[in-house]
């Protein structure tokens, strides 16, 4: 082939290659124009990721000459300080590329809701990839976006609430150090700076503003999309991965800054002044201690750091503090740190859960802490134990046997009730077994019944209006305690159902009575909404297991978007106003009419509108069951024996949200918003439990801020349980 053959033929291919990437980028369209997000869940979604202040916005301009160019605020009048507030509207014309937008980063003057790391120099693929590879060893999911020109690269860190501005510049420093650190051949020589770029805003500035992402003209490049850092190609769907993003809590973010800050020294339970180089710990060579209902470490040859160390470890930060002050309100009487320590004459007391971690504190300063075991044990007669494990729950009770206080963390289905009474039976001391409900009382007892060959008679129950204990296996509710602590003295184990619900002072005053040698607790999510769940680890010890078996059943998520629009923005009240709206009833009804042969749970936390929807299904001749806690106990049994047949189950989601079974049912319709995405992972555990592929309802009611924000948080337990959306437009 001679020179002129050789070019023709390298042209033709350079025009095949114009086309084949012309046919690819129609091809990605097209893929995104059946993406299952509408045009106002993509602003929504968008607004609550990429925009740092909603009272201005930047634009980008480029000169009439062409020779300058940048981004500025824009305002109503040429002021200068008159700024107009960000709308769905303005994003809208980012996404379709009509504007460029740029946001400001730090809100209420020192706060950032994200950390941006901006990468722009030649080696920033390489740099890129080891900040991943750290951000994942300290369990950061940075996301990756592709810079407008091309040659960079914005790493995105989205945090669950903001967080200070300087706590999210030290979190970057602390990830850019240990990547340079991580290789010799990595210098980030291409990072170029971070955002936020302050610590504090002055109130009359702005402070540094971010280019958003997404813009349209540049997506049609490739540019300004999210990226396999690996690879370097686009994901398929760009909103599924910004709706599927793991938020950074204000935990994971302090625990960082305490391992790392400081020559590990950084303390969040430390005041300002109290951060500073502290000395080495001293420990005596011997120290004694007891345990008995907590650990008692005798003080006496202790110094004050160590003493101050075990405090801590005692101790956590209040969440409830931060988030009155990240809301600018007034923090009186909100204690900034939680205590579970005691002091006295001989004794620093520190919470039984915490025995491992002193040890091991102990241990690794080259000291020695001899423990006198005080507790109770109280031995009973072999349980015959007849199911077989699976090969997973073997290796659960395999964890749990080798510590004596232990978190078992499995899915709704797992077999926790199976584990927890094969620990039973190898244990073989006598067992009170706590639950949150006095339904799941029977329910108990008739699983235990089913796994070991025991007499009914012979297990006891305190709840529901029955008191009779044997002392050797009894099942009582938390609730049933509060009247009778001491009664938890009598075992020698206690089992807890729905663990997370212990650090109520309701239910943790009483445990702390407990003086047995081996404690379980059982839970499907060890986290809280409300934070508290440091309180469960220090009463219960840690988790010995948690199954984190991947999800292979697709089942499917269902968005019904409502025009409901509530008057109030007070949470409870639009909740009165939604459990009475017409509309919204009758859409519920729909949905759960499209759903035919399917087995149905409607679940909605008021009972007034439970009893509203099941009389609008009788009116349509439709035949439901309605179940609730309010019911006399009489009813209840009859109405629980008539929902393992019935094709639509009506209950609250407080009754049937932990621990009740109805193995038929593998439909789900959330007839009223729920926000924390830890409840929906426990309600789509009720349906689905023999392996049916299952279907989600869920009502988008766009016309309220409040419940916008809900259905978004939400969306993370759908993913969890892995739940698909299957409905809905892709516009941009």
């Amino acid at each position: 082939m001679n020179l002129f053959e050789l070019r023709e033929k390298l042209q033709h291919l350079e025009s095949q290659k114009i086309n084949l990437d012309n046919e690819i980028l129609k091809t990605k369209r097209e893929i995104e124009k059946l993406s299952p997000f509408s045009k106002e869940q993509k602003i929504e979604l968008f607004k609550s990721l990429f925009i740092g202040r909603y009272d201005v916005f930047a634009k980008y301009w480029i000169s009439s000459d062409g020779l300058k160019k940048g981004y500025s605020p824009t305002t109503y009048t040429f002021k200068g300080n008159d700024y107009i507030p960000i709308s769905n509207e303005i994003i809208q014309q980012h996404l379709e590329g009509k504007i460029r937008l740029g946001t400001y980063v730090v809100v209420n003057q020192n706060m950032a809701k994200f950390l941006v790391i901006d990468l722009d120099k030649t080696s920033f693929i390489e740099d890129s990839r080891a900040i991943n590879k750290i951000s994942l060893s300290l369990g950061l999911k940075p996301l990756f976006e592709l810079s407008k020109s091309g040659n960079g690269i914005h790493i995105w860190y989205f945090f669950e609430l903001p967080i200070k501005a300087k706590d999210a510049r030290k979190l970057g420093d602390i990830i850019i150090t240990k990547a340079m650190d991580s290789s010799s051949g990595i210098d980030m020589t291409s990072y170029d700076r971070m955002f936020p770029n302050q610590d504090f805003v002055s109130p009359d500035a702005l402070g540094n503003l971010v280019a958003l992402p997404l813009h349209y003209g540049s997506r049609c490049e490739n540019k300004t999309v999210f990226i396999d850092i690996n690879t370097m190609q686009p994901f398929e769907n760009q909103w599924e991965i910004l709706q599927n993003i793991s938020k950074i809590s204000f935990y994971q973010v302090a625990a960082i800054l305490k391992e790392h800050l400081l020559n590990s020294n950084y303390d969040e339970t430390l005041m300002p002044w109290e951060i500073k180089q502290e000395k080495p710990l001293v420990f005596p060579k011997i120290t004694k201690a007891i345990l008995y209902d907590a650990l008692y470490i005798e003080k006496q040859n202790l110094s004050k750091e160590v003493l101050n160390k075990l405090q801590r470890l005692s101790s956590f930060s209040n969440p409830e503090f931060f988030v009155l002050q990240n809301l600018r309100k007034s923090t009186f009487n909100t204690p900034r740190i939680i205590t579970s320590f005691d002091i006295n004459e001989k004794y620093i007391i520190v919470p039984r859960g915490l025995t491992q971690k002193i040890i091991n504190l102990f241990n690794s300063n080259k000291a020695q802490l001899t423990i006198e075991d005080k507790r109770f044990i109280k031995s009973i007669h072999k349980l015959n134990f007849t199911l077989t494990l699976k090969d997973e729950q073997k290796l659960a009770l395999g964890k749990i046997l080798i510590q004596d206080y232990s978190i078992l963390i499995a899915p709704p289905g797992f077999g926790k009730t199976a584990i927890a009474a094969a620990v039973i039976e190898k244990r073989k001391v006598n067992t009170l077994i706590l639950v949150n409900k006095s339904n799941l009382l029977d329910q108990w007892i008739e699983r235990l019944c089913e796994y070991s060959q025991i007499d009914i008679k012979t297990i006891g129950k305190l709840g529901n209006g029955k008191k009779k204990l044997n002392s050797s296996l009894d099942i009582a509710t938390l609730q049933s305690l509060k009247n009778k602590p001491e009664l938890i003295e009598e075992y020698s184990q206690i089992i807890i159902d729905e663990v997370h619900h212990i650090p109520a002072v309701s239910f943790e005053v009483p445990l702390k009575r407990f003086k047995g040698k081996f404690i379980l607790g059982l839970s499907a999510t060890p986290a809280r909404q409300d934070g508290m769940h440091p309180i469960m680890f220090m009463q219960c010890g840690e988790i010995a297991y948690e199954s984190k078996k991947e999800i292979k059943k697709v089942h499917t998520l269902k968005t019904v978007i409502s025009t409901f629009e509530a008057l109030s923005d007070d949470f409870s009240l639009i909740l009165n106003e939604m459990v009475e709206n017409f509309d919204r009833n009758n859409l519920i009804i729909s949905e759960i009419e499209k759903l035919k042969d399917r087995n149905i749970l409607v679940l909605s936390e008021r009972i007034e509108h439970l009893n509203i929807l099941y009389h609008l299904l009788d009116a349509k001749k439709i035949k439901s069951t309605l179940i609730h806690g309010g019911l006399k106990s009489k009813m209840k049994k009859e109405f629980l024996k008539e929902a393992n047949s019935s094709s639509i189950i009506l209950s609250t989601s407080s009754f049937i949200g932990e621990g009740i079974d109805f193995s038929h049912l593998d439909a789900i319709v959330l007839a009223m918003p729920v926000s924390y995405w830890g409840r929906i992972v426990q309600y789509l555990g009720r349906i689905g439990r023999n392996g049916q592929d299952c279907v989600a309802i869920d009502f988008f009611d766009e016309n309220t801020p409040i419940l916008r924000s809900s259905f978004h948080k939400r969306q993370r337990g759908y993913k969890k349980m892995g739940y698909v959306p299957t409905n809905g437009k892709g516009l941009f």
